[in-house]
C-alpha cells in the first residue's frame, strides 16, 4: 500500500505540496534562533577573575555562541550547556549589567552584577595643598580603571576624578571642600589635604573725589565696577564657574537706582525712575535671581524681587516694605526682610512663594537668611524694649533666639548654617557704647575688635573649621578700612586713605 492509502492522486499531490510547505517552514523557524533568557547569577557578587554561574534558557552549547559581556567588558565562557553558562569575570569589570548574547540574540532581561574590588591602596597624594578645581594626582593600587567608578573626596566633598588607572588618579579638589583627610573608594590616605580657598567680597571704596565705587575683590586684588563721578555701592557676591555677579546701587543724583554687574559689565535692574536698591543676587541653574526693592509713586517701599529682569511683587504698596536676601530651593523662592504694620512699624518678616510669614508683633528686622532643607534660618534684630536698642537675633523658621544682652543698639547682619551649626555675623555696642564687629556660634559670641574704635561685622561664611567674616573697622584717623577675618585674625583689604567698607563674602 502506497504511503498515502486511499487518497486520490489529486489529494495525493495537495499533500505533498502541503507537507513540503510545512517542512519548509519549519527549516526556517529552526534557522531562526531563540531569544535566550537570564535568571540568575551565582554568585551576584565577585571579585574578578571569578567563576560564576549564569542560569536561564535558550543558551547555545556551542562555546563561541554565547557572548557575555559585564557592563561593558567581554568575558570568557568556560563552558556551556543550553540552560547554564559558566563565565570568568573579566579583568577589569566593573558594576552593571550582564549582557547575554546568543547567535546574535541578545537576553532582554539583564541582571545586575557586582563586581568586588581589592582595597584601594593609597602611597602618595600630590599636591597636598590647592583649592576649587587643582589638580591632584593619587598613586597607589587597586583603583578602577573606569574615572566614574572611583569616589574620591576631600574633608567629605566629592571631587571629580578626570583620569584613572588601576594605579593613578587625576582628581579636580571640589568647591569648599575644606581641608581635611583624603579618601579613594572608601580608604583614607595617610596624606591630608590642606584647602585654600578663593575668597571673593563685595563692598566699596572711596576715590580722591570723594565718591563711593563698588568694588569686589577676589584673594585680596579689588576689581572696581564703576568710573569716577557718582556714588555706586555694592552689597552682594555670587560666583558661578568663572562669572562674578555683583549688585547694589548707583546714585544718580537726585535718587539712587537698583545696579547688577556681570564680569564688571553694569546693567540696570528696574527702570530707574524711582529710587531702588538691588540688595541681594544668587544664580541657580542659569536663572538670575535679584531681591531688593522700590518705591513707588506714593513714596512707600515696595518688597521685591527679579527673576531674569521680571519683577515680581511681594507687597501692594500701600505700606513701606523691603527685602534684603534671597534663597531658592528646588521650585520655592525664599525672600527676608521688613513689612511696615498699620502703624508704620517694621516687622520682621519672610516670604514663600510670594505668602508673607511675620515673625514677631514688636519692632524687628530681618537683613540675612539660610535655607537648610525645611528650616528657615533669619537673622536679624528686635527692638522691642526702646527706642535705639536692639537684640541681635535670628530665627529658625518662627522660634526666636536672643543673642545679644541689648546695651544699645544691636543686629544680626549675616547667618549660615553648616551641619547642626548656626552661625550669626553682626554688631553690637559694649558697655561704652562702642560698636564692636562679633560672630556668634551656637550662640557662644566670639568677639573680633577689641572696642577701640568703632566696627562692623556684615556677613560671614564658613569652610570646613574655618570661619571668614566681613566687615569694616575704624582705623587711628578715622577712615573705614574694609577688611575680613579669618578664625578671628584680621585681614585688611585697603590701606585707610580713602574710606571702604566690605559687605559680602563668598568663599569656593
Amino acid at each position: 500500500m502506497n504511503p498515502f492509502g486511499c487518497f486520490s492522486s489529486g489529494l495525493r499531490y495537495v499533500l505533498v505540496v502541503s507537507l513540503f510547505t510545512s517542512a519548509l517552514f519549519s527549516c526556517n523557524d529552526e534557522d531562526e534562533p531563540p531569544v535566550p533568557e537570564v535568571t540568575s547569577i551565582n554568585p551576584s557578587s565577585a571579585l574578578p577573575n571569578t567563576l560564576v554561574s549564569i542560569t536561564g534558557k535558550s543558551f547555545s552549547q556551542v562555546f563561541s555562541e554565547n557572548k557575555v559581556s559585564f557592563n561593558g567588558k567581554e568575558a570568557l565562557v568556560t563552558n556551556a550547556s543550553s540552560t547554564q553558562l559558566n563565565v570568568l569575570v573579566p579583568d577589569g569589570a566593573e558594576t552593571g549589567p550582564v549582557v547575554v548574547t546568543v547567535r546574535g540574540k541578545t537576553a532582554t532581561n539583564q541582571v545586575v552584577f557586582t563586581v568586588l574590588a581589592l582595597p584601594s591602596e593609597i602611597s602618595n597624594v600630590a599636591p597636598t595643598t590647592g583649592g576649587y578645581n587643582t589638580l591632584v594626582t593619587i598613586t597607589g593600587a587597586n583603583f578602577f580603571s573606569s574615572p566614574e567608578a572611583n569616589v574620591v573626596t576631600f574633608n567629605g566633598v566629592q571631587g571629580t576624578v578626570t583620569s584613572a588607572t588601576p594605579t593613578s588618579l587625576t582628581v579636580k579638589v571640589p568647591a569648599r571642600a575644606g581641608s581635611g583627610a583624603v579618601i579613594v573608594n572608601g580608604v583614607a590616605a595617610a596624606i591630608s589635604f590642606n584647602y585654600v580657598p578663593e575668597v571673593f567680597i563685595a563692598g566699596y571704596v572711596g576715590d580722591a573725589s570723594g565718591y563711593s565705587r563698588a568694588t569686589y575683590w577676589k584673594n585680596g586684588v579689588p576689581t572696581t565696577l564703576a568710573n569716577t563721578g557718582l556714588h555706586t555701592y555694592a552689597n552682594d557676591i555670587a560666583i558661578v564657574n568663572d562669572d562674578v555677579y555683583v549688585v547694589g546701587y548707583r546714585f544718580l543724583g537726585s535718587h539712587s537706582v537698583a545696579r547688577w554687574w556681570k564680569n564688571g559689565t553694569e546693567m540696570p535692574v528696574s527702570n530707574d525712575a524711582y529710587s531702588s536698591s538691588a540688595e541681594s543676587i544668587l544664580v541657580d541653574e542659569g536663572d538670575v535671581f535679584i531681591s531688593g526693592y522700590e518705591y513707588n509713586s506714593n513714596g512707600k517701599g515696595v518688597a521685591r524681587y527679579w527673576k531674569n529682569g521680571q519683577p515680581v511683587d511681594l507687597t501692594d504698596g500701600s505700606t513701606n516694605a523691603f527685602t534684603y536676601d534671597i534663597a531658592v530651593d528646588g521650585e520655592h523662592v525664599y525672600v527676608g526682610g521688613t513689612l511696615a504694620d498699620t502703624n508704620g512699624n517694621s516687622k520682621a518678616t519672610y516670604w514663600k512663594d510670594g505668602v508673607a510669614h511675620v515673625l514677631t508683633t514688636g519692632v524687628s528686622f530681618i537683613w540675612d537668611m539660610y535655607v537648610s532643607g525645611n528650616d528657615v534660618y533669619t537673622t536679624g534684630s528686635i527692638r522691642n524694649t526702646g527706642p535705639g536698642v536692639g537684640f541681635v537675633s535670628y530665627w529658625k523658621n518662627d522660634e526666636a533666639f536672643l543673642l545679644s544682652p541689648g546695651l544699645g543698639s544691636a543686629a544680626g547682619r549675616g547667618i549660615v548654617v553648616v551641619g547642626d551649626d548656626v552661625y550669626v555675623a553682626g554688631v553690637e555696642d559694649n558697655s561704652k557704647f562702642v560698636r564692636l564687629a562679633k560672630y556668634w556660634k551656637n550662640g557662644n559670641p566670639v568677639i573680633l575688635t577689641d572696642g577701640a574704635s568703632y566696627a562692623v561685622a556684615y556677613a560671614i561664611d564658613v569652610v570646613g573649621e574655618d570661619v571668614y567674616v566681613v566687615g569694616m573697622e575704624y582705623n587711628s584717623t578715622g577712615i573705614g578700612v574694609a577688611k575680613y577675618w579669618k578664625n578671628g585674625v584680621p585681614i585688611a583689604l585697603t590701606d585707610g586713605g580713602y574710606f571702604a567698607f566690605a559687605t559680602s563674602i563668598v568663599l569656593r
